[in-house]
């Protein structure tokens, strides 16, 4: 199965946290991450660009700026969708002071059926990829994606498999006015 995961894009500064949902700069890079995602596709998921494959679920945060990520993403890649229902899983949302785990993502990926899903998170993600996808020292702090947003992995996992298997196959971002990969080594 192929996993695409996207953090949520900047999100208004209010005073209940809780509900935030993007500003008009987070809506314009969900938009920008769309057509990225579009632009590279084919290379990653070979069938969904010639229609074998469509993102079949959409999972996410149950928080107000990750819910409206997903929906403006899935929007954006419209034609490579076959389901408009979104599934909030509180496995992926800011769980206290503990981050997102492997055990979060490989719980949530294996209760999919779809070769291909949309999963909506936070920053944490940085902390809980495959072991084999190190994030560039300067773009993470503590597990956490450091002042970057939003940012797109593509990873390959087989279901039942062991996380530390799965292949990432994209972690990107725009740094600095460019698109930059954010891993070691790739």
């Amino acid at each position: 199965m192929f996993a695409i995961f996207l953090t949520h894009a900047e999100a208004r500064d209010v005073k209940i946290p809780r509900f935030r949902s993007l500003s008009e700069k987070g809506r314009t890079q969900i938009a920008e991450m769309a057509s990225r995602f579009l632009e590279l596709v084919g290379q990653l998921i070979p069938g969904i660009a010639s229609g074998e494959l469509a993102v079949g679920e959409i999972l996410t945060s149950p928080v107000a700026r990750c819910v409206e990520s997903a929906l403006l993403f899935a929007d954006g890649i419209r034609d490579l969708m076959s389901t408009s229902e979104i599934r909030v899983r509180d496995r992926l949302g800011i769980q206290g002071e503990s981050p997102l785990s492997a055990r979060d993502i490989v719980s949530v990926l294996d209760d999919t059926v779809s070769p291909v899903v949309l999963v909506c998170t936070h920053g944490d993600l940085a902390g809980a990829l495959p072991i084999g996808a190190t994030v560039k020292p300067e773009f993470n702090k503590g597990g956490w994606f450091k002042d970057i947003r939003p940012v797109l992995a593509v990873v390959e996992y087989e279901r039942g498999s062991k996380w530390k298997e799965a292949k990432v196959l994209l972690c990107t971002s725009v740094v600095g006015g460019n698109w930059s990969n954010l891993l070691e080594g790739a």
